[in-house]
């Protein structure tokens, strides 16, 4: 199972289903009369008609996780936030008294 970042995992499941919505039967029977509420079901039929499944060899991962490590490192915004939790970090490192660490 690949790592992204800690704690998001990427995995496969082929097994994972869409289910419909209990009150969907009657909720498209009432959509005949409700030009508003058909609309509203056929755009819901649609959504649970799409492929939901996504599969990637593991060494395609393994060059997405490292494209986005690369990404991160080269983006200023990204670099300041980490700059600002760690100076965070250090700070409350200096107020805390070293007995209680």
């Amino acid at each position: 199972m690949p790592i992204a970042f800690a704690p998001i995992v990427l995995e496969n499941y082929d097994t994972c289903r869409v289910e419909e919505p209990v009150r969907l039967p009657e909720v498209r029977k009432r959509a005949h009369t409700d030009p508003r509420l058909e609309e509203l079901v056929s755009g819901l039929d649609w959504y649970l008609d799409v492929a939901t499944s996504l599969a990637l060899p593991a060494d395609e991962v393994a060059k997405l996780i490292e494209a986005g490590r690369r990404l991160l490192r080269q983006a200023p915004g990204f670099c300041a936030l980490v700059t600002h939790i760690q100076s965070l970090d250090q700070r409350d490192r200096a107020d805390t008294p070293a007995s209680t660490r």
